[in-house]
């Protein structure tokens, strides 16, 4: 689901993503709590649906500043009570 709202526990897709330069695949891109300009090589997050990009060069402009994680999705399944159902 596409994020619009930046907070640091959420991961972000990466926008620039050059499979060569990674072994592993799930690769997203977390919020590190810095807000400044990026320097060249640098990822960092940007964009009214939020992703992560590459600095190609120092930036003049101020960005969150993001670190990259290997992740994994996991999909958990909850059983909650709604009411209580009594025998005929």
């Amino acid at each position: 689901m596409p994020k619009y709202q930046l907070t640091k526990n959420d991961f972000y897709p990466l926008a620039d993503y050059h499979p060569e330069n990674f072994r592993h695949h799930n690769i997203k891109a977390k919020w590190n709590g810095e807000k400044r300009q990026p320097k060249k090589g640098e990822w960092y997050l940007s964009g009214a649906i939020i992703e992560a990009y590459q600095a190609k060069n120092d930036l003049s402009s101020v960005f969150h500043i993001a670190t990259l994680c290997q992740v994994v999705t996991q999909i958990k399944e909850i059983t909650t009570i709604i009411k209580e159902v009594e025998n005929d």
